[in-house]
């Protein structure tokens, strides 16, 4: 910035007039003498002598950024110190410190760089070239100053607009130190309301188990011991080992995108990063996408199998009930983490981009909150939803709407549901190639040619339902096949022992093979348009059908030592909370990352330390969630649809 300019020429000489030099500087800021302008030139009065007894300006330049070391490394963590900025008060108490931050760099260095040229320059081919592709997507240096808070944000942007960035975020102490609004003392009012209800029905719960006396069931839906007890009682179940391939998804899940957080947090080697996802172990981070479809797979599984059950058992289909009931399973909680995320989030933490990475999730979810709760944000307003993870219950959601399309014939007449439901996963491998080739969509997300296809990934393929269907058709149809297996109306082979542990070698093998497929044809700068489209087509259908053999081998006597790992207790114990964990995850990502005050290292123990620290606390806010918004919504559903 200049004042940073103008005092090494201060420092550099002794026969200048400093005080005229400083007035030219600030001149563009407005009509002399503004507040502004009079707080600068005090604070070059303060610095020239540095005044011993009331260093706050020496401090405003202490703690702002330098030049930092390591750039080739890509050291983009150097934030000055935000916490010093922000305490700093002049002796008088007139002049408090305003920290004000920006990322990128000068126009003139990247306003040559085109979409058409940027697969060229990228992150992945020449260091050098990293920081003009940084400042194009967003990212970048960051350059962070410490100034008078008489200064506006207008008034330091045109002071600092010799190095032609467009805007600078600025903060107070005050800003952070604000009191809490409307919205989060409502929020608190409801939640300590919960809370208390919560009390007094375990209070209610143990006052009747002490006296002998049966309970009000629907009283009980607080319960936190009865609830608590329920969570972790465990029974032998037929698909039992879905428990297990739930929670490792699920963990599979946090891990993406605590690697995604790391980039976006303040990283001291982001070379090394990329180094990282590029290569062989980073396969396991661009494969996380499978856990999703793992989910999809096994919702349409349950989904079937279960609904087969009933219908069954009951020879009815009351299709309000069967829409009632997932409405109700999946949105209360759903409410709660919206309404938590406009209201309370701002307040849970502060950093350089506290401001400008919450703002984003707090605006969108403030004008978009509707089509989260009526699942249909993956088509509406796509492009900016609120709390991003949540496009998964969109499509789960549409789904499962229109599963009785299938669902019904399958039950009533076998062969046309049948036919229907093959007809319905051919039409989602054309409409699915058809798509991708069209749009030239990357089969990685993060790849280089990902810098100019993020849109279309996003937009055209990644969130839609008619794009992700393949793997919960699938899963339909596996859970029709062992619903027939276990009503014995079809027998499952009796395969000798050699045979099966030939089926589990080659299908292990081939999941194994999808997650490391690709590493070194799809991330190259050229678009292989045949590459691309096979593998979108065919690897996520691939991999539900591995997925539905696990469960079927497992759930038929076939799954051994695996059936019985995945089995285990305590992973029936934590499957429970994969819903509410997926909820809350990405929020508690999201505190960490845009609370950084300095910059952090990446390294391959650095980042599993991040993971476990991101996948326990949002375990342990995930039980919160659970018995204070899951449980007993399952309670009163159960009571009142008698269910």
């Amino acid at each position: 910035m200049k004042v940073v300019i103008l005092l090494v020429i201060l420092f550099g000489s002794g026969s200048c007039n400093w005080e005229d030099l400083f007035k030219e500087a600030l001149k563009d800021v407005g009509t002399f003498p503004s507040p502004c302008q009079k707080a600068m030139l005090r604070m070059l009065g303060d610095l020239i002598p540095p005044k011993l007894d009331d260093l706050w300006a020496l401090k405003m330049i202490d703690s702002a950024s330098k030049f930092p070391s390591g750039l080739l490394t890509g050291n983009f963590g150097n934030m000055g110190n935000f916490k010093e900025c922000l305490d700093i008060v002049s002796k008088d108490g007139s002049i408090k410190g305003k920290y004000c931050s920006k990322s990128g760099l000068p126009s003139s260095l990247t306003d040559g760089i085109t979409d058409k040229t940027l697969n060229k320059i990228t992150l992945f081919q020449g260091k050098m070239s990293q920081p003009i592709v940084q400042a194009k997507t967003g990212l970048g240096f960051p350059i962070a100053v410490c100034l008078p808070h008489q200064c506006s944000t207008e008034e330091i942007n045109k002071m600092i607009k010799i190095f032609e960035w467009s805007s600078f975020q600025c903060i107070t102490k005050e800003d952070i130190e604000r009191p809490l609004s409307t919205g989060a003392i409502i929020f608190i009012v409801i939640i300590s309301l919960i809370g208390l209800l919560m009390l007094a029905s375990t209070s209610y719960d143990l006052y009747c188990r002490h006296i002998e006396k049966k309970p009000i069931p629907l009283l009980l839906a607080y319960s936190v011991y009865t609830n608590g007890k329920k969570i972790l009682e465990t029974k032998p179940s037929e698909l039992s080992c879905v428990n297990g391939i739930k929670v490792f998804s699920m963990i599979w899940v946090v891990y993406g995108h605590t690697f995604c957080a790391l980039c976006m947090s303040p990283l001291v080697n982001f070379f090394d990063a990329v180094s990282y996802i590029n290569s062989l172990k980073g396969m396991v981070v661009h494969a996380g996408v499978f856990a999703v479809d793992t989910f999809f797979c096994l919702s349409g599984l349950l989904l079937t199998y279960t609904t087969m059950k009933a219908l069954h058992k009951t020879n009815k289909f009351n299709i309000l009930t069967f829409y009632l009931h997932r409405y109700m399973r999946l949105t209360p909680a759903l409410i709660i983490l919206v309404f938590s995320t406009v209201t309370i989030l701002e307040f849970l933490g502060s950093g350089p981009h506290w401001n400008m990475g919450v703002q984003f999730f707090t605006d969108t979810c403030n004008k978009h909150w509707w089509s989260s709760l009526l699942y249909i944000q993956n088509y509406v307003h796509s492009d900016s939803m609120c709390l991003t993870h949540t496009w998964y219950l969109s499509v789960d959601f549409q789904l499962y709407v229109l599963s009785p399309i299938i669902l019904i014939p399958l039950w009533k007449y076998p062969k046309y549901g049948l036919g229907i439901l093959i007809a319905a996963i051919l039409a989602s491998f054309v409409v699915l190639s058809v798509i991708v080739y069209h749009y030239e969509i990357p089969a990685l997300m993060i790849s280089p040619l990902m810098l100019t296809k993020t849109t279309d990934y996003s937009e055209k393929y990644y969130l839609k339902t008619h794009t992700r269907a393949t793997p919960y058709l699938i899963g339909i149809c596996a859970g029709y096949i062992l619903y027939k297996v276990k009503s014995n109306e079809v027998p499952f082979p009796r395969l000798p022992k050699i045979v099966i542990l030939s089926l589990w070698g080659a299908f292990l093998a081939i999941m194994l093979g999808l997650v490391f497929a690709g590493h070194d044809t799809l991330l190259g700068f050229e678009y292989k348009a045949l590459d691309n489209v096979l593998y979108l087509t065919f690897v996520r259908p691939v991999w539900a059908i591995c997925i539905c053999w696990v469960t079927l081998a497992c759930t038929c006597g076939y799954g051994g030592i695996i059936n019985t790992f995945l089995s285990h207790p305590s992973l029936q114990v934590l499957s429970k909370f994969s819903y509410s964990l997926y909820l809350v995850h990405l929020n508690v990502i999201l505190i960490k990352t845009f609370s950084h005050k300095s910059g952090i290292y990446f390294s391959d123990v650095n980042f599993l330390y991040e993971f476990w620290g991101h996948f326990g606390m949002s375990t342990m806010l995930a039980v919160v969630w659970v018995l204070a918004f899951e449980s007993p919504i399952i309670a009163m559903e159960k009571h009142i649809l008698r269910r």
